[in-house]
């Protein structure tokens, strides 16, 4: 359900049982208060924090709790390695 709240907001989330994943604020990052920034890794980051802070508020207004020793709050790059079953090939991707 709240999934289906914060996609709208431009927010990419998953869901799987407990562990929820959420991406960065999809928004023009040439524009507003983004576009200031120096670098697109600083742009990049400014838009997960923000995903970070609208997530964290919008589940505790829906009534969620959210457990922060367990929680990962500062959003950081991860790779993941893709294996087509056609080709068997491994793509690496930054995330």
């Amino acid at each position: 359900m709240a999934s289906n709240f914060l996609r709208p907001l431009g927010i990419p989330c998953l869901l799987y049982i407990n562990d929820r994943h959420n991406g960065q604020l999809q928004v023009p990052l040439d524009k507003g208060e983004y576009g200031i920034l120096k670098s697109d890794d600083d742009r990049n980051f400014a838009a997960a924090k923000s995903a970070v802070f609208l997530v964290a508020f919008h589940l505790v207004r829906l009534g969620y709790f959210l457990g922060l020793s367990k929680s990962i709050l500062t959003p950081r790059k991860s790779s993941l390695t893709l294996v087509s079953s056609r080709s068997l090939v491994r793509r690496k991707c930054s995330i």
